[in-house]
Order: C-alpha cells, then structure tokens, then sequence
C-alpha cells in the first residue's frame, strides 16, 4: 500500500511538470509531441466487471488504438492501447463485449503450452488468477472481431532470460506458428512472460519474425519508443479512480528512471539481473 502511494504522488508531480512543459511549448509556438500510453490488463473477473466497465468509459475520451499501431508524433494527440497478457478465458465473457461496445480496440497474448489449463506459472495461492482457466483453442478461434488481435505469449510462460537460447527460439517460433495455424492468419507480435527480456532474448525474437514486442513497463517519456520494443503501463481494474486516470494520461512513464536507478544499484552491489522488473500480477508467486 505505501510503495502504491508512494507511486501515486510521483505521479502527480510528473503529471504537473509533463502539463508545465506543454504550457511552455504552446507559449513559444512549438508542437507538443504525440504520447502513447499502453495498458496492460490481465484477466477481468466478473466482480470487477463495473469498475472495468467505468475505466473503458474514461478511456475512449482519448484516442484508442491497437497497441502495434504507429502513432503520428506531430499531431499532438493522446494515443490509448489495450492489452490483456495470458489469455483469460473470462475476456470472453467480461472484456471482449465491453471493449466492442465502446469500439475499443485491444491485443491478447496468449501462452499456447495452457490454452485449456490453468495458469502453472502463478503459484501464490492467494493470486486471485490462480484458479482462473486459459481460453481453449475452441474459445481462441472463436473471437472474430475487428477489435481484438491475437499475440504470442510464448509457449510455457517462463522467464526467457533464464532459458538456452536454443530453448528461447522454440519458445518464440512454436508458439507463433501454432496461433498462426489456430488462426489462420500471421501473428507478428510478442509480449514477454512476466516482462522480461534481455539483448540476447531481444535479439532473438527479431529472428523469430516478430514485428512488435511489449514489456511491461513504460517508454520514457511517454512519446518515445524505437518501433519494435514497446512499454506498457500494468493496470488492473482494482486501480484507484486517480491512480488509472494518471496512468491513462501518462503520468506513470517516470517508472524506466526508477527502475534504471535500481539496475545501477545491482551493479554497485555485484547482482546481475534481466532488463526490467516482473509484472506484478503475474509474477506474485
């Protein structure tokens, strides 16, 4: 709860000196770069159903699109992307009619090696997801909407740092070639288990075909990202009203400095670690 604070209030005074800076621009005649905020959802439990419903309602006042889409940097507009990581068999139910009733765009990533199970990468029991199924194959290949685009979440759900390369190629091209073969269509983009990733792992799903991969934390700042690997905000239906409306706008893309801060304390302290931080729902075990 304190550290969730602790995030809300740099939030705010990033958001104050982000909205500053645009008044500055404006003053001097210059054009405000187009931002581009990502949110990462997981799964959407029917309790939480109202709440998601009134964050999608905020959400298409902006302007949403699909998150491998490439934004005009010199319009000045606020672009949205919806994301859901694993493949929930409640997006069926509880996000899909929701987000095509607001003609909200939105990607899944799905795990291929527990479509059917339940998610064996979640071992704390008290992960509210724990027990929560994966969509079948039947249910994937079912959703035939405009809206929603099918992603690779690899094939077992593990950290792709930690594995031979040998075993992270199969990871990434076994999984594509399935849902490409469920689908009946190309599957060119990648969000990596529990967010992590590190050059050789990068490097790797280039080679694998993908066109687009997703960590998940934020670009810094929020318009800014190299056109292949590309942050996202974690969210969940659960976010304080203030807490999703700032994550919305932008003002969580401070979060890459924190996390540079910790990796150069690593360092100081001899520990090596992967580019990036888990996921938070996710990687609770």
């Amino acid at each position: 709860m304190i550290n969730r604070i602790v995030k809300l209030i740099i939030s705010i005074i990033y958001m104050i000196s982000y909205e500053l800076r645009s008044m500055m621009y404006h003053a001097l005649g210059k054009r405000v770069p187009s931002t581009f905020v990502i949110l990462t959802y997981h799964s959407i439990q029917r309790s939480q159903m109202n709440r998601f419903r009134r964050q999608l309602d905020r959400l298409r006042k902006y302007h949403p699109i699909f998150a491998d889409e490439d934004i005009c940097p010199g319009t000045g507009r606020h672009y949205v992307a919806v994301t859901f990581d694993d493949g929930y068999e409640n997006l069926i139910d509880n996000a899909i009619p929701e987000l095509e009733k607001r003609a909200i765009p939105a990607m899944i990533f799905i795990p291929t090696g527990s479509l059917g199970k339940t998610p064996g990468w979640i071992t704390n029991p008290k992960n509210r997801n724990i027990d929560e199924p994966v969509m079948n194959d039947n249910q994937v290949r079912s959703i035939r909407s405009g809206l929603i685009k099918i992603g690779s979440h690899s094939v077992t759900h593990r950290d792709l740092t930690r594995l031979p390369e040998e075993e992270v190629m199969t990871e990434l091209t076994d999984s594509r070639k399935y849902l490409e073969e469920l689908l009946g269509e190309k599957v060119r983009s990648f969000a990596f288990p529990f967010g992590l990733y590190n050059d050789t792992v990068l490097s790797l799903s280039r080679r694998a075909g993908y066109n687009k991969v997703f960590c998940c934390w934020p670009a810094y700042p929020s318009y800014r990202t190299d056109g292949y690997l590309l942050g996202r905000v974690d969210t969940s239906p659960d976010d304080w009203d203030l807490e999703f409306q700032l994550k919305i706008m932008g003002a969580y893309q401070w979060q890459p400095i924190g996390i540079a801060v910790k990796r150069r304390l690593a360092a100081l302290l001899g520990s090596k670690s992967s580019l990036g931080t888990a996921c938070t729902e996710e990687s609770a075990s």
